[in-house]
């Protein structure tokens, strides 16, 4: 399941994705734990799994893609440590929000003059040049 994609602040700003606001701090901690690398590359693993799920890490070298609040609340009944508690909250949050599909891009093959309106000799034609939202030239000749 994609979770969507990050909004980020500044260090303490909370971290915005697919709606859901993922506390800051606990953001901050699993990245502290994800930096224990005296741990083994398990524990990394795991942690940086978390991670991608927040949307603050981008996946590579992460084995098992993002982690789901299932596979954290197993974690948190093997081990004793509360951020676990506050992962499976953030991800069971993630998992409730709805998923918003964004819109698609605009076409890129759009000529820049488009003619609105080709009536045949003699007839009115309307033109507009420049395609952009912010500015637009209409000509009309008759």
């Amino acid at each position: 399941m994609s979770l969507g994609k990050l909004s980020p602040g500044g260090e303490d700003d909370p971290v915005v994705v697919a709606g859901h606001t993922v506390d800051a701090q606990v953001v901050a901690r699993v990245q502290e734990l994800a930096g224990q690398t005296q741990h083994g590359a398990a524990h990394v693993n795991r942690w940086n799994r978390v991670l991608v799920a927040f949307g603050t890490h981008d996946g590579a070298g992460v084995s098992g893609g993002a982690m789901t609040a299932a596979q954290a609340q197993d974690m948190a009944d093997r081990h004793s440590s509360p951020v676990w508690g506050q992962v499976v909250t953030e991800l069971t949050a993630l998992e409730a929000t709805p998923q918003q599909t964004p819109p698609p891009p605009p076409p890129q093959d759009e000529p820049d003059d488009a003619v609105l309106g080709d009536c045949g000799a003699g007839e009115p034609t309307l033109s507009i040049s420049s395609p952009e939202a912010s500015r637009s030239d209409v000509t009309y000749t008759d």
